[in-house]
């Protein structure tokens, strides 16, 4: 599939994902209203990823990766698993968990348990660390024989965008956990199944 098509087919899934979402209602609590944010964060990454590889700006959208992969577990891990203390210290920027714990945290709940997240941080956390960072990966990918310029390969703008479709449906469920809504959970796993594997 070309690089055009992949980009219409996610900017189709994104109308798909936000029209589920638009429609949910969450508490005004202080811990839903913080993981409700942060997912909807992730949710705004994700956009302009695809808006930023539509519009040829490859590397702005490859240093969104992490921050929109961050906003999610942080999300995640506010909704499910921070303690009143933990919230406390959020609120104040501060932290006494690293990435990696909030992982396990939220991977020690049954509907997180896949270890998707861990496979996730284990393989591409030193890649979008570099791409956020202006490390030698971002760089390498701006140089050709004769200018300097844009130079990522079609193939790894794709992973990109299919990376960042995946991280864009696990946001959308989360959300819908985070509204206690059972049915938009199953017709998102439905649209984004037809998505993966489309009959035409």
């Amino acid at each position: 599939m070309s690089l055009s098509l992949q980009v219409q087919k996610s900017k189709n899934l994104i109308d798909f994902l936000n029209r589920h979402i638009v429609e949910l209602s969450i508490s005004t609590d202080e811990r839903s209203l913080l993981a409700g944010s942060c997912l909807d964060m992730a949710a705004e990454h994700h956009r302009s990823i695809i808006i930023l590889i539509e519009n040829e700006l490859y590397g702005s959208a490859f240093s969104l990766v992490r921050p929109m992969f961050e906003a999610t577990v942080k999300g995640i891990w506010l909704h499910n698993c921070a303690t009143s203390n933990d919230i406390k210290r959020y609120k104040k920027a501060k932290t006494s968990s690293t990435f990696t714990e909030l992982i396990r945290s939220i991977e020690n709940i049954d509907v997180y348990n896949s270890g998707l997240l861990t496979k996730i941080q284990t393989q591409s956390w030193k890649a979008m660390h570099d791409y956020v960072h202006t490390g030698i990966r971002q760089i390498s990918r701006r140089m050709t024989e004769e200018f300097i310029e844009p130079n990522y390969a079609d193939d790894e703008i794709i992973e990109v965008i299919s990376f960042s479709n995946t991280n864009g449906y696990i946001v959308a469920i989360a959300t819908c956990y985070l509204a206690n809504d059972a049915e938009h959970i199953l017709e998102i796993g439905n649209g984004f199944n037809k998505y993966l594997h489309p009959t035409n």
